[in-house]
């Protein structure tokens, strides 16, 4: 946007948006917890709620090399603001599906709120694994029958509509052709 986030969301208030939810992921990457502060600071008296999702993958995998390593224990204090609401988009699928420690340090801190998905068709084996060990949503589907697999284990899945994805058309045929309640 090239805005500072309470431009933003001054702007969008403006225009009737009530609520933002934030993953404050690439301002973890690039300053870590002084980005997620960055972001917390600017909204804290925006016209709109503004609330934020814990970047859980900073980086993103641990191949991959950033500004900052986002650990467990950084984000320990961020449960005590009220406007924290969960864990967003853990898209290091395989790091949960192997139990690596990092990664389950940070899904056992958040029990008990939302952990947001990031699982773009994943095999049904590894999804399993994915819900077990806590991711609750996902935005990733694309297809009526791969969001029908993500809900039959207990996922609620997002329909994204926007420039970068357009999911809700076939998602939504499938479901009106499926009679899907």
């Amino acid at each position: 946007t090239l805005v500072n986030p309470q431009e933003l969301i001054s702007q969008a208030a403006l225009h009737g948006t009530t609520t933002f939810m934030v993953d404050p992921h690439e301002a973890a990457n690039v300053s870590g917890t002084d980005g997620i502060d960055y972001i917390l600071e600017q909204t804290k008296n925006s016209p709109a709620h503004v609330y934020v999702m814990m970047a859980s993958c900073v980086p993103a995998t641990p191949i991959d090399d950033n500004g900052f390593r986002l650990t467990a224990k950084e984000m320990a204090p961020y449960l005590e603001n009220r406007r924290v609401l969960g864990l967003g988009e853990v898209m290091d699928v395989q790091s949960v599906i192997n139990g690596d420690p990092e990664m389950n340090k940070k899904l056992e801190l958040f029990n008990g709120k939302v952990k947001d998905g990031h699982a773009p068709d994943v095999p049904d084996l590894d999804l399993a694994a994915y819900v077990m060990a806590g991711v609750t949503t996902d935005h990733e589907g694309t297809t009526y029958e791969y969001v029908m697999r993500e809900r039959a284990m207990g996922m609620t899945c997002h329909i994204r509509e926007g420039s970068a994805a357009r999911n809700l058309e076939m998602i939504v045929k499938g479901i009106v052709e499926n009679n899907t309640n």
